[in-house]
């Protein structure tokens, strides 16, 4: 496999893409929690932080000490692949804490993400044992390098180290989005049954059952037969003391 050194315009641009999107990042998590009626996550409002740390301080920490050339393009592009994911495992995160429901699934985002990570860093090494073993290229004057790799053979592993990357952004895009849809319809669904279940227990309180009498009503009625039971009494007593009396 055929391991080429970061470029460092590559890093200067990366810089600012990094920047840029960290700022995204941040503005959409604050508006997005504007609009979201007082509920909020961690992990929609702090998804900022992991293009600004993993993809800004570190690439002007590999701008900053020339460390480009202890990495490999392949191994940093897996890196990039690697933020890419964890940011919208931590949104996707965010969006299901939002709406109030769980998916077994959001725990991929992360296990793909430590995997990812892993790979670069085994990219890298590898780039390093070969660089040393003169496989790979040359290191010239301020940085530059100068490929030394023309034979057929090279070539041809040059061709498949393309073809394995882009085989793996397939798989990791079609995962990205299966899981996005499967999150979006499960959450709709959970709200669409909250609602439902709100929706049925408001009418129970509303309304009352047909043929069964109020308790208050029942009261009420009791009273109103005691007070004529006492009433009847009263006047019999009443009539029985006029026929004594005469």
């Amino acid at each position: 496999m055929i391991l080429y050194m970061l470029d460092i315009k590559k890093i200067k641009k990366r810089i600012y893409k990094y920047l840029i999107l960290s700022v995204f990042f941040l503005a959409f998590g604050l508006i997005y929690e504007m609009f979201s009626h007082g509920v909020y996550s961690n992990y929609m409002l702090y998804a900022f932080a992991i293009p600004l740390i993993f993809g800004f301080i570190v690439y002007l920490i590999i701008y900053k000490f020339n460390l480009n050339r202890y990495l490999s393009e392949l191994g940093m592009s897996i890196y990039n692949t690697f933020i890419l994911m964890l940011t919208l495992g931590s949104i996707m995160k965010g969006f299901l804490d939002i709406y109030g429901t769980t998916n077994k699934l959001i725990f991929i985002y992360f296990i793909l993400s430590i995997v990812l990570i892993i790979i670069s860093v085994v990219a890298n090494v590898i780039y390093n044992f070969k660089k040393k073993d003169g496989d790979i290229m040359k290191e010239i004057e301020k940085g530059e390098v100068k490929l030394n790799v023309v034979n057929e053979k090279k070539v041809g592993e040059n061709m498949k180290e393309k073809i394995i990357l882009f085989v793996l952004g397939c798989l990791v895009g079609g995962l990205i989005a299966t899981g996005s849809f499967f999150s979006y319809t499960k959450a709709n669904s959970c709200n669409n049954n909250n609602n439902q279940n709100v929706q049925i227990q408001d009418t129970a309180k509303h309304e009352m059952p047909s043929g069964r009498p109020n308790s208050q009503d029942e009261t009420n009625k009791h009273q109103r037969k005691s007070r004529s039971n006492t009433t009847d009494e009263n006047r019999t007593s009443d009539k029985e003391n006029s026929n004594t009396n005469s």
